[in-house]
């Protein structure tokens, strides 16, 4: 079994609300890191502190949570809990921006690997809904994309993606 379809497995149970467009993401992010969400960084360091803000500190999610090729969701409310700043969290995501791997061709690999794992159910949605989504995904240019709004209602995911061997954060 590939490193992406033990994430993509392990999301999955972590994720049962997990919709195609999470999965899509998840994938994206896997492929590309987090380098397009830095195009303005004054806009990225306030949304994160907006964020920040508002996470309820809490010791659950795991502060890192893998997602392959390198990279991990950084949540933010285990980093309150640990006394991680905000200002920490966004200088180890934007030099993990600096960091442009991928390629589309490597997406669209990935997003097959996605598609055979739909296929033998083992994602908690059915292929043919991630059939229906891919199309569209793909005719709009593979972007970015936001977690569905059943994801957001089910688990409220407040993090950012960051390479694991970008910096040391440190405690308050």
């Amino acid at each position: 079994m590939s490193e992406l379809e033990t994430i993509l497995r392990a999301h999955a149970a972590a994720y049962p609300q997990m919709q195609p467009q999470d999965a899509v993401k998840l994938v994206y992010q896997n492929e590309f890191g987090c380098g397009h969400l830095l195009q303005d960084l004054a806009r990225a360091r306030a949304h994160l502190e907006r964020e920040y803000a508002g996470a309820q500190a809490q010791p659950l999610p795991p502060l890192y949570e893998p997602i392959g090729n390198g990279f991990c969701r950084l949540h933010l409310a285990a980093a309150k809990a640990q006394g991680v700043s905000a200002a920490d969290v966004f200088a180890r995501f934007a030099d993990s921006a600096k960091l442009q791997p991928g390629a589309r061709a490597g997406l669209e690999q990935k997003l097959a690997r996605l598609a055979l794992l739909a296929e033998q159910s083992a994602l908690p949605f059915s292929a043919g809904a991630l059939q229906s989504y891919l199309p569209g995904y793909m005719a709009r240019g593979c972007p970015a994309v936001s977690h569905s709004e059943t994801y957001r209602a089910a688990y409220a995911p407040a993090y950012r993606v960051v390479k694991v061997d970008c910096g040391v954060l440190s405690r308050k």
